[in-house]
């Protein structure tokens, strides 16, 4: 019991968090393209199922978590997606559905998920880079030679190496770039 407790911890706890990030990510996507297109938007979702928490903001969009947190959904007003109910909008309903708004709008909308999760990659690769860098062995001699070896007469212990062919050496990787291993 332990072990499955321990398991469900260590892999499967870590999974749905990151999980339930990309999804709200990506619905967010959806969200902010329906909002500047002027759909209303009903429910903002993430998980499926039985609500566990949630709240109506002013805007009257339902935002809410759910008891499967594996996806979510952004349920938009008049979005029939196909399926016609056949139902009667007045001139003010049109002007907030999603049906009625032009095709670029509603491409838009659709399209902004998988935006969101595009930008969120960069934004999160650009971040690890900025602030943990790439990491490079410094071009340091740390390797004694015996002194039958030619290298121990021009190549000291902690001697740094600055530049090799007239080109500037920043890190091991530069060294072994240039002597082609």
């Amino acid at each position: 019991m332990i072990d499955i407790l321990q398991t469900v911890i260590q892999a499967v706890l870590p999974f749905l968090v990151v999980l339930t990030l990309l999804v709200f990510v990506h619905e967010l996507g959806h969200y902010l393209f329906a909002r500047l297109f002027h759909v209303r938007v009903e429910t903002f979702s993430i998980g499926f199922g039985k609500e566990l928490w949630g709240r109506t903001d002013r805007n009257g969009t339902r935002w809410k978590l759910s008891l499967i947190p594996l996806g979510g959904f952004v349920k938009m007003f008049g979005a029939s997606f196909g399926n016609k109910d056949n139902k009667t909008y007045t001139t003010e309903e049109k002007e907030i559905a999603f049906d009625f708004k032009p095709l670029y709008q509603r491409a838009l909308i659709v399209f902004g998920g998988p935006f969101a999760n595009f930008l969120f990659a960069i934004v999160l690769f650009l971040g690890l880079f900025v602030f943990y860098g790439e990491k490079h062995i410094p071009p340091i001699v740390d390797v004694s030679y015996s002194q039958s070896d030619k290298a121990a007469r021009l190549l000291q212990t902690g001697d740094k190496i600055l530049r090799i062919n007239n080109k500037t050496i920043n890190s091991y990787k530069d060294i072994m770039l240039e002597l082609d291993f």
